[in-house]
């Protein structure tokens, strides 16, 4: 059956805006949740919210030991969400060399780390899916002239993801991109009071579409799956 119940995804970011939406979505299909977070308290709470089988505890995925830890004590991994990642503004004469290295390091390195590490055992147990969260801009070159090193962290992402699929492909793990406009979450709304909300991305879309990338009969690898809203 195409269905996640009973298997283990990771999630990173956990109780992040996207991450719980996503966290939320996996409990209610009644898979096991591995939750990823910068705090054993945080996690402890979701676990506490959401009920269902949820596990997991504080990890800082800069350091790749850390992550590779974190899931051997997971236990055999079927799914893998990485939604941590951070922005600056800026455009790139307007940047400096110190937000491209926070950009790097949090939105690339994190990548880098826990992609590399569950494709590894993906790949040995025969199979799983992997989802990150990209950008829109960094898809289609438009309206991230005030965010370049934000942009083009984000297009490396994308790159990353994408070479984990080519390396998956052959053992059934599929690696894919999700790409959303303006997220619908209180921070957006608070930093942008003018704005209409009505035209941005649910996070609970966002957390469908994880959820479509993930089941195991999905046969999407490869892609980036852009959610512009309304």
């Amino acid at each position: 059956m195409d269905t996640l119940t009973g298997r283990l995804v990771a999630v990173t970011g956990a109780t992040g805006n996207v991450g719980e939406q996503v966290c939320a979505a996996l409990v209610a299909e009644g898979a096991r949740v591995w939750a990823m977070d910068r705090s054993d308290d945080a996690v402890a709470r979701l676990a506490a919210k959401l009920g269902g089988e949820v596990r997991g505890g504080a990890c800082d995925l800069r350091d790749a030991a850390a992550v590779e830890g974190s899931l051997d004590a997971a236990g055999d991994l079927w799914g893998l969400v990485h939604t941590v990642g951070g922005w600056r503004g800026g455009s790139l004469t307007g940047a400096t060399a110190d937000d491209l290295d926070f950009l790097l390091e949090l939105n690339v390195k994190t990548t880098f780390n826990v992609v590399r590490a569950a494709l590894t055992r993906m790949r040995s147990t025969g199979g799983g899916r992997i989802v990150a969260i990209g950008s829109l801009p960094a898809v289609t070159g438009v309206g991230g002239g005030n965010a370049a090193a934000y942009v083009a962290s984000k297009a490396a992402v994308i790159a990353l993801l994408r070479a984990a699929d080519g390396e998956g492909s052959g053992s059934d793990v599929r690696a894919n991109i999700l790409a959303p406009g303006t997220l619908d979450a209180p921070q957006n709304r608070s930093a942008m009071p003018e704005a209409d909300p009505r035209s941005w991305v649910p996070l609970r879309a966002v957390a469908d579409a994880a959820l479509a990338c993930l089941r195991p009969g999905s046969g999407i690898g490869g892609a980036v799956l852009t959610l512009p809203g309304a």
